[in-house]
């Protein structure tokens, strides 16, 4: 039986925003494309051979290719067989930023900000969140001895997955049903 085809499988992945560090990424990599562009023609021209200038498109077309997958993902969340992964989606290719037991969550619940700020201080705290200005879900995992604040985007189906594996997370319908 593969993860997908299990009792409690559920996955959620959504586009990441185009805010703050990435707005100022996906700016900077235009001014790239532009900027090549403009400096491979004007050298194509200074040595006279402008017949270089047709493979330009083939030239931008593979710098965008190799380049805009470091702005342009998605950040996934997918509970199977009480484990917990946290993905970055680029195309087909998948991208595991952590792995963890359903049953090292010591509480999850939706992000309000309260008990979240509480113990901000004394954990490290990693954030998977497709956009940082959303509440989203706040988990509290201890793993090795050491314990870690995820803040993670989470839909119903998630919730419940999570609360099958471990009865410490709150599911939340109201908040959820955005």
């Amino acid at each position: 039986m593969t993860e997908e085809t299990s009792f409690r499988f559920a996955e959620y992945a959504h586009p990441v925003a185009n805010v703050g560090k990435n707005r100022r990424r996906r700016i900077l990599l235009v001014l790239l494309y532009v900027f090549s562009a403009i400096l491979y023609a004007g050298g194509a021209i200074a040595v006279t051979i402008p017949h270089l200038i047709a493979i330009l498109p083939l030239l931008l077309w593979m710098l965008v290719y190799f380049t805009w997958g470091t702005v342009s993902y998605e950040c996934c969340v997918r509970v199977a067989s009480g484990e917990v992964h946290f993905l970055k989606l680029r195309g087909k290719r998948e991208e595991l930023l952590l792995s963890l037991r359903a049953r090292d969550i010591v509480w999850a619940r939706p992000n309000d900000g309260r008990k979240a700020n509480a113990v901000t201080g004394e954990h490290c705290v990693r954030d998977f969140r497709s956009d940082t200005r959303k509440g989203g879900y706040v988990a509290l995992v201890k793993t090795d001895g050491k314990a870690t604040l995820l803040f993670f985007d989470c839909t119903v189906a998630i919730a419940s997955a999570l609360r099958y594996y471990n009865e410490a997370v709150t599911v939340d319908k109201e908040y959820l049903s955005l």
